[in-house]
């Protein structure tokens, strides 16, 4: 078999320009329906998978391992979505059914209500899939199966926006597959 040579490796996925997600785990990618694009802070993304461990067993009268067991390492997916929407956050939290609404407000010379959705912690863990584009368009990465809990964020009261961090980690043992890197085709 011939080397390859370097200049052949050179694919790079660098950036995202888009965030879909679907909460629900999508059946095959061919037939996934996204339902967001997702708003995501730019220096709060990130994809890693933890270092795989290894455990080696001895025997005596040998130097070196009998035999290597092991595990992969897990991996992990972290992002922050800096927006109240309440189409949105009625994914992550529990939405109650009745529009809450405050007594009478005054802000600077108006009076008014403050209105909206109360939401309610959920037990169970979010789960969806995710389809992520790179800057250049060129690249996508497809997250089968991921499995997290949301977190309310705000920062800071002097200008970050309030959101949701998710904290999530890609699920294993799916039949189509647990991830996919994927090249854009135009159609012809």
């Amino acid at each position: 078999m011939a080397i390859v040579p370097i200049a052949q490796l050179k694919e790079i996925f660098k950036g995202v320009s888009s965030f879909r997600f679907a909460s629900t785990v999508q059946a095959t990618l061919a037939t996934a329906t996204w339902e967001f694009e997702l708003p995501i802070t730019s220096d709060s993304f990130d994809v890693t998978q933890a270092a795989g461990t290894t455990t080696p067993t001895n025997v005596l009268g040998l130097a070196g391992a009998w035999c290597v067991a092991g595990e992969p390492g897990d991996i992990s997916i972290n992002f922050t979505m800096p927006s109240i929407k309440d189409s949105l956050v009625g994914i992550f939290y529990e939405k109650t059914a009745a529009e809450l609404e405050t007594a009478d407000e005054t802000q600077g010379t108006v009076t008014g209500t403050f209105k909206g959705y109360g939401y309610y912690l959920k037990r169970d863990m979010i789960e969806g899939s995710a389809l992520i584009i790179s800057e250049n368009g060129e690249y996508a990465l497809f997250i089968k199966n991921m499995q997290g809990y949301p977190a309310l964020a705000f920062p800071d009261g002097n200008g970050s926006p309030m959101g949701i961090t998710m904290n999530a980690m890609v699920v294993g043992g799916n039949a189509e597959c647990d991830f996919a890197l994927l090249k854009w085709t135009p159609a012809v």
